[in-house]
């Protein structure tokens, strides 16, 4: 019987034996709770799907599931039918986007991710769809001039742009010179998306237009050539000798045979340098057909001034293109004249200092010397000084003089001159407009002083004009110098 009831106890509780009785054993105990140690909690599934087709691809963003730190995410697995078949990332992804690759254009598939730690992978999220695309072929470049397209070589009429559209994004344009690289024709973006533009095309040359993508790979190019100018115009420039010194008051001057419609472009190609410091500087539009350059203040001393200026490329009037053109002038030495006639006295100026001064007489009332700046345009000696009067008015002044080392500083005949018959030098302005001096300082100055010395006066007031020969361009206020550029912008 002892043997019996041993047999029976391994009875599973519960089941029965018919028949036989059973002994029952002692009710099992409740399992141990999730999340108990030895037992970790299922790793959830991503959250807020999005996803984004590609070509052949889909582009998949979430939200991570939570984890612990003891058991990071390591991967992630993908499945395309429903959670039957998974596949692992590789390379793993472990952040919160991933792509999967390998996928067929136009197909339409349903997206599963789930996470996978060191314990196993984690529950699947749910379904997005994909349908993988492909891109749209790019559309070809299309190049222009006027309002024909140009596929392969052509030559064509100059001052017209070329016009480049269906340009890649973060692509650029380059237009240069078929055999001369250095020739380069600026091309940049319109506000119309994908279309480039050029500048007005220059006349006589062979270009490369050439049109590459963000990645720098040449996606197109056309070669063509423009047609010779029909008509140039040409210019003159003042002062054009290498070989004499001028003046520091002298300015640059380039008169061209016609009226110029494109300022700015023209005063834009004309470069001027100058091997010594030459400070604040610019152009200024005297005429529609003169443009003046000066610096604010004289040019400095025994500089060597140069102008360059290839106008070949630019249509300065409609139809006209421009000459190309280089001059080189000389200065002196830096003297200038400061005339003061209240005080009667003229200062001899070198490099800002003042090295001699001498006694003058200046204009007497109802002759006064005006008052601005003036330039030194000729030295004559002797030099006949004629006023012939008012024949109708017998008490009017008049005079037929022969002067000594005449140094002429306006056009309607202001001198600088010795005058020996004026005993007010230092006192008085008792002359008719001149600046009188004693003979022998006036020889000193005449051999002393260059074609275009400046000659500064003040204490009178009558005006020099700026319409003066060559000084009047000194006589604007350097606001009003700057305005007359044609590049002048007000801010």
């Amino acid at each position: 019987m002892r043997a019996l009831a041993r047999a029976i106890a391994i009875v599973a509780a519960g089941s029965l034996l018919i028949g036989v009785p059973v002994a029952v054993a002692p009710a099992a105990t409740a399992a141990e709770p999730a999340g108990a140690v030895g037992s970790p909690a299922p790793l959830g599934p991503p959250t807020n799907l999005a996803v984004t087709s590609g070509n052949g691809s889909a582009t998949v963003t979430f939200v991570a599931p939570t984890t612990d730190d003891t058991s990071p995410i390591i991967n992630y697995e993908y499945s395309l039918d429903a959670g039957v078949l998974w596949t692992a990332f590789d390379p793993a992804v472990i952040g919160t986007s991933a792509t999967i690759s390998g996928l067929t254009n136009g197909k339409t598939y349903s997206i599963q991710l789930r996470a996978v730690t060191d314990a196993g992978p984690g529950e699947a999220s749910a379904a997005v769809t994909a349908k993988p695309v492909a891109p749209k072929p790019p559309a070809p470049v299309v190049f222009t001039i006027g309002d024909k397209t140009i596929t392969k070589y052509v030559k064509v009429k100059p001052g017209v742009a070329l016009k480049i559209a269906n340009v890649p994004a973060g692509g650029r344009v380059e237009v240069v010179g078929y055999k001369d690289p250095s020739i380069v024709i600026p091309a940049r973006p319109t506000s119309k998306a994908r279309v480039w533009t050029t500048d007005p095309l220059r006349p006589a040359v062979a270009l490369w237009a050439r049109v590459y993508d963000a990645s720098g790979t040449l996606v197109d190019k056309v070669r063509f050539a423009t047609e010779r100018a029909e008509n140039t115009f040409t210019a003159g420039v003042f002062p054009s000798s290498a070989q004499e010194s001028y003046g520091i008051g002298v300015p640059l001057v380039v008169t061209f045979d016609r009226a110029i419609t494109n300022k700015a472009a023209v005063e834009q190609a004309m470069i001027v340098t100058s091997d010594k410091e030459l400070g604040e500087a610019g152009w200024f539009w005297a005429a529609p057909d003169k443009a003046v350059f000066r610096p604010r203040a004289y040019w400095p001393g025994h500089a060597v001034i140069t102008l360059k200026a290839d106008l070949t490329g630019v249509e300065g009037a409609a139809g006209w293109w421009g000459p190309k053109i280089e001059r080189t002038f000389k200065t002196g030495a830096a003297i200038s004249l400061n005339v003061n006639l209240r005080k009667h006295e003229m200062q001899y100026v070198v490099n800002g200092d003042v090295e001699k001064t001498f006694p003058i007489s200046g204009g007497k009332a109802g002759w006064e010397t005006p008052s601005g700046m003036m330039l030194i345009t000729t030295h004559e000696s002797p030099r006949r000084l004629v006023n012939p009067g008012d024949p109708n008015d017998p008490d009017s002044e008049k005079w037929d003089v022969k002067v000594d080392f005449a140094m002429r500083t306006t056009q309607d005949g202001v001198f600088i001159h010795s005058a020996p018959w004026n005993y007010s030098l230092g006192y008085a302005n008792t002359s008719h407009g001149c600046i009188n001096m004693t003979t022998s300082e006036a020889g000193w100055l005449f051999n002393n002083t260059d074609f275009a010395t400046p000659v500064a006066v003040k204490g009178s007031a009558p005006r020099v004009s700026t319409a003066e020969y060559l000084s009047g361009y000194w006589n604007y206020t350097w606001q009003e110098w700057k305005r007359g550029s044609a590049l002048f912008k007000d801010k």
